[in-house]
This record gives structure tokens, sequence and C-alpha cells, in this order.
């Protein structure tokens, strides 16, 4: 294969059809059936009032406390557990 002597032109002529290519096949991509249109478009999150929120809220953030009390326990009872002396952690 030669080089061709514009190659300028040569690299538009292919970006171009490239493009013509995108264009061609977003014009003809066909359009999918929305089965809720009636329904109309579904909320990804459900609005809540804030009341209806508080109580979930709190049972959120208790959940949340008690992983974190119970990750804290895990890295004291690591810390207890190792030795001192590096060379008495090779003999148990």
């Amino acid at each position: 294969m030669s080089v061709p002597k514009d190659q300028s032109l040569a690299l538009t002529v292919f970006m171009s059809i490239g493009l013509f290519v995108v264009v061609l096949f977003w014009i003809f991509l066909p359009i999918q059936y929305n089965p809720y249109k009636e329904e109309g478009p579904r909320p990804f999150l459900e609005l809540m009032e804030p009341p209806k929120a508080i109580p979930n809220v709190k049972g959120v953030l208790g959940e949340v406390e008690k992983a974190i009390a119970k990750i804290e326990e895990e890295k004291e009872n690591e810390k207890g557990e190792e030795p001192e002396n590096p060379k008495e952690a090779g003999k148990k």
C-alpha cells in the first residue's frame, strides 16, 4: 500500500466517512418501546415526607453505629493479641 501524496486530504476523507457512518447508525437506530408510557416516568427514588423519613434514617444510623462499634472492638482485640517482641510472634 502506498502513502498518499496529500495525507491531510486522505485523513479528512477517512474521518468524514466514519462520521457519516455513525450519523447513519443513529438515524436508523430503532426507538425502543416504553411499556410504562401510560404511567409516566418512574422516579429513581421515592420522595418521602420528612416525618415519615425520620424513623428510617434513625434506624439506618443505629445500624451504622453498631457496625462502627463492632469494627473498633475488632481492632482493639487485634492490638491486644499482638506480642510486644517480634521474635515471640514467630514462636507461636
